[in-house]
């Protein structure tokens, strides 16, 4: 099942659906890897457009692997380029409850809150980023655009000096 599961990821790179199609469901059958075939069908749906399919597919590995931070986040970010930014940021949530120093996660959960104008917790996620991850530039970008520049509240200063102690 794990040489099927390394060659649906080839075929489905490769843009052979198909052929993925038909490896990931060798490795569904497997109840060991069934979580990580799912996810995989699940991704060829989302190449073909079968939102729905796809949606299906991440429900079902989640629950072959309850918990599953790698499932959970492969289900936010499909909730959130359908817009549906509130079960985005409930699996994401989930996902920063399971693994609360992933970057990676705690940027996901910030962008799907700014989708819905959570501005100040979007804020405070993206500062979590930056502290794990200094050079993660997006974090820096979308945190700096998440402040408003007035008069009292300028936050240039407190940027500049947070950068000149990573150089």
């Amino acid at each position: 099942a794990e040489v099927s599961l390394a060659l649906g990821d080839l075929y489905r790179v490769q843009g052979e659906q198909e052929q993925a199609l038909r490896h990931y469901q060798a490795v569904i059958d497997d109840p060991a890897l069934r979580w990580q075939g799912l996810v995989g069908r699940a991704q060829v749906y989302v190449d073909q457009g079968q939102e729905e399919l796809a949606m299906r597919d991440f429900r079902q590995a989640l629950r072959s692997s309850p918990g599953n931070a790698q499932v959970l986040a492969e289900l936010g970010y499909q909730q959130y380029r359908l817009g549906h930014y509130r079960d985005a940021i409930d699996s994401y949530r989930k996902v920063v409850a399971l693994r609360p120093d992933d970057p990676s996660g705690l940027y996901s959960h910030a962008t799907a809150l700014i989708a819905l104008g959570r501005l100040d917790d979007a804020e405070a996620l993206l500062d979590r980023v930056i502290a794990r991850a200094p050079g993660d530039g997006d974090a820096w970008y979308n945190r700096a655009t998440l402040r408003k520049q007035t008069p009292q509240r300028n936050h240039v200063a407190q940027l500049e000096q947070q950068l000149s102690r990573l150089a």
